[in-house]
């Protein structure tokens, strides 16, 4: 109720009034009390940090384990203030955080037990990053386009436009460092200043030649001609050439370099690893190898080879079986030598052309141990054998009137013929013969040596193995060289020895040539019907162009037949060089060759190849042909230079 225009509240209303005081009073009082405890807790804390080179994010990790405080913040903004030391005693959190924050734009919040850090709000803009420009000329003032500009230590970088001029962006760096690099010209360091009031300045930067080039020589075995004084043709291969060709074979790898070192394959030979191609240069005679290599076992060395050029290794000549045996990591460097200067130096049996090598020398300094593997596969490609199977091939023999009597005495013999031939086919005989004396071969090559010395003793050891298995099942060719070097040189006068043992093992396959196989008919069958190899002739393959019939290949591979040879050499080389004065200098050379070789060939009493007869057939005789060789072979020669003309006695 009113009463003169005052109101009167009775006594419920005043106690729900009172009561709606209270509670916004303690709520009130309840939040004061909860923030002056958190303020009060981070007041409380007390850490003591000993940190040395740790991050922003390293330091926090180590105080939310001390304190409990969980951190919120993002990571790249605190990596990017680097490391710093952090060392406080009994300090309270916010005396830590003012510490670590130092010489940064970072702030933080404490809500609770969460400590979240920001950005100030009255942070810089980012520093921008610096932008150097400039120039690179040469010598003669004139501007290099195309050089490649790179910050050290990154791989940051730009090229020099058509003008030689750049434009680079310079990250934030303790130091910085602009590498400057162009082909033909010594690399440039520069580095650049950290005050950036002369970012705004074209920096110049000029480049020198490089000089240190050396003469190109050609190397004829008696001593090395400048390239420039050298009338010949000549063709030169260096080593990392060479094993890009190839890493296994010298001979082959040269055939890429010069289109004149051709190589003649022997397709009756075909993978054999014991088998040395025809090599020419200068064309070819028209007398064949196989003519004049009467000697079945010698087809590896080409001795009668009338086309076969002459092979020089560091001045002393050596055969074709050596150069292709040589393992390709110990030649520095080869020389062909194709025209009339070198018949002139090395007489008329350099007609066919001269390859010099020169290996691989010891090199002064501390002990050098390589090794190098070098592995393949040899697997043999049939596809160009496109051939007829057993039904195709006797379809085509019936097209071109084979079975007529024409070919045969009567139209009965010719029929009994085909119908043989048909009756086979039938049975399903489909022999392919081809397949069968060939596999795939897995090789391998080893490369050891260990060089060192000083600048007047000099010394090397190289050993090398070589495994070569043939696609032609059971036949090989193993190659171990074991080599010592030792180069002295006493002011004016330098004295080389190389001592070399090479051993040699190979096999042929028994499987006889290759060849044989191409012409034997694909409905015979090397087994009978109860599965027992046939023994004796095939039924109806025949020798080309003759009626003999061909006995059994694979038969002859289970006999006890052999063809193998074991060869040991010894070479001892000798050099000694006197360089009177810059134009004349005396050099001679010795070499003395230890070679014992061994070959055997052997053929079954069984096999039908056999020669000698047995006068009762109770008694078994086989053929046996046996080799042995123990030469001995010296050289020497002397050789004197006068500015770069030769004069040799021999």
């Amino acid at each position: 109720m009113k009463k003169n225009g005052i109101e009167v509240f009775d006594g419920g209303q005043r106690l729900k009034k009172m009561r709606f005081i209270l509670k916004r009073s303690l709520l009130f009082l309840f939040m004061s009390i909860f923030f002056l405890q958190a303020e009060a807790a981070s007041q409380v804390v007390r850490l003591t940090l000993n940190l040395k080179n740790v991050t922003i994010d390293e330091a926090i990790t180590d105080m939310s384990q001390k304190t409990g405080y969980r951190f919120l913040y993002q990571m790249e903004e605190v990596l990017k203030y680097g490391k710093r030391d952090v060392n406080v005693k009994d300090a309270t959190l916010d005396e830590v955080l003012k510490v670590l924050f130092k010489d940064t734009h970072l702030s933080y919040v404490i809500q609770n037990d969460v400590i979240i850090i920001t950005q100030a709000k009255d942070e810089k803009k980012q520093e921008q990053p610096r932008q150097i420009k400039g120039k690179v000329i040469d010598t003669k003032k004139m501007p290099l386009p195309g050089v490649t500009i790179l910050i050290k230590g990154t791989k940051l970088g730009v090229i020099t436009d058509i003008d030689g001029k750049f434009k680079i962006e310079i990250p934030k760096l303790d130091s910085t460092i602009l590498v400057f690099s162009f082909i033909g010209m010594e690399t440039v360091y520069h580095q650049l200043s950290n005050d950036r009031k002369n970012d705004e300045k074209e920096l110049v930067i000029t480049m020198k030649d490089d000089v240190k080039e050396m003469d190109e020589v050609v190397v004829t075995g008696y001593g090395n001609i400048k390239k420039e004084s050298f009338t010949g043709s000549s063709i030169s291969v260096k080593r990392e050439d060479l094993l890009k060709a190839s890493a296994t074979n010298v001979v082959q790898a040269l055939s890429t370099f010069d289109p004149s070192f051709r190589i003649q394959q022997n397709n009756k030979w075909g993978s054999d690893p014991n088998a040395i191609p025809e090599i020419y240069i200068r064309g070819r005679s028209g007398i064949g190898v196989k003519e004049l290599d009467k000697d079945a076992l010698s087809k590896s060395s080409l001795k009668n080879n009338p086309n076969l050029p002459i092979f020089i290794m560091d001045g002393f000549e050596v055969s074709v079986q050596k150069v292709y045996d040589m393992d390709p990591m110990r030649v520095e460097n080869v020389q062909i030598l194709k025209d009339a200067s070198a018949t002139a130096m090395y007489g008329s049996r350099a007609a066919n052309g001269v390859v010099v090598i020169t290996t691989v020398a010891p090199k002064p300094g501390e002990v050098t141990i390589s090794y190098s593997l070098t592995g393949s596969v040899s697997m043999p490609d049939l596809s160009d054998y496109n051939l007829a199977n057993a039904r195709e091939k006797l379809e085509i023999e019936q097209k071109a009137g084979i079975y007529t009597p024409q070919y045969y005495m009567t139209w009965k013999q010719a029929l009994d013929a085909y119908n043989q031939r048909l009756l086979r086919v039938e049975e399903g005989v489909n022999t392919d013969w081809l397949s069968i004396p060939l596999r795939n071969s897995v090789n391998h090559k080893h490369s050891f040596s260990i060089e060192g010395g000083n600048a007047d003793l000099r010394y090397g050891l190289d050993l090398s193995y070589n495994k070569n298995n043939g696609v032609m099942k059971d036949s090989y060719r193993d190659i171990m060289n074991v080599g010592f070097h030792v180069d002295y040189r006493l002011k004016n006068l330098q004295v080389v020895n190389y001592i070399e043992y090479n051993y040699t093992e190979a096999q042929e396959s028994p499987y006889g040539d290759f060849s044989d196989y191409t012409h034997l008919q694909p409905y015979d069958r090397p087994y009978d019907k109860n599965g027992t190899l046939i023994s004796g002739a095939l039924e109806f393959s025949t020798l080309p162009h003759r009626d003999t019939r061909v006995n059994n290949p694979l038969y002859e591979a289970r006999l006890n037949n052999f063809e193998y040879e074991k060869g040991d050499v010894f070479i001892d080389r000798l050099m000694a060089q006197w360089f009177l004065t810059d134009y004349l200098h005396l050099k001679g050379q010795i070499a003395i060759t230890k070679e014992f070789t061994k070959k055997e060939r052997f053929i079954d009493p069984l096999s039908s190849n056999t020669t000698a007869k047995a006068q009762k057939e109770a008694e078994l005789e086989g053929d046996l042909y046996l080799t042995k060789g123990n030469p001995r072979i010296g050289m020497l020669k002397l050789v004197r230079m006068y500015q770069n003309h030769l004069v040799r006695m021999l």
